[in-house]
């Protein structure tokens, strides 16, 4: 129900982070990496892209995102370095 109250895309892949911490938070890193996947492909320029990034390693689940959506929300979150290695991680 929060999801149908964001105003914007942006407010949409917020609450898809927020969504994230709090599965996390329950124990519920299945949800929570379903929320991170969700916001980072379909809101990577969110203003917490930065924050899910660092969510999805702190659940060192980087490798269960596609490489592309993964190097491309890094390279909203302004991350070059760490966006162009998972571009190349692409086979």
């Amino acid at each position: 129900q929060v999801l149908a109250l964001a105003t914007s895309t942006g407010a949409l892949g917020e609450q898809l982070f927020h969504l994230a911490q709090v599965s996390r938070d329950l124990g519920k890193p299945d949800a929570a990496l379903q929320a991170l996947k969700t916001a980072l492909d379909q809101f990577p320029s969110a203003s917490t892209t930065p924050d899910a990034l660092r969510l999805l390693d702190d659940l060192q689940a980087g490798d269960q995102v596609d490489p592309f959506v993964l190097g491309r929300a890094r390279y909203f979150a302004v991350d070059y370095r760490n966006a162009v290695s998972a571009f190349g991680d692409r086979s």
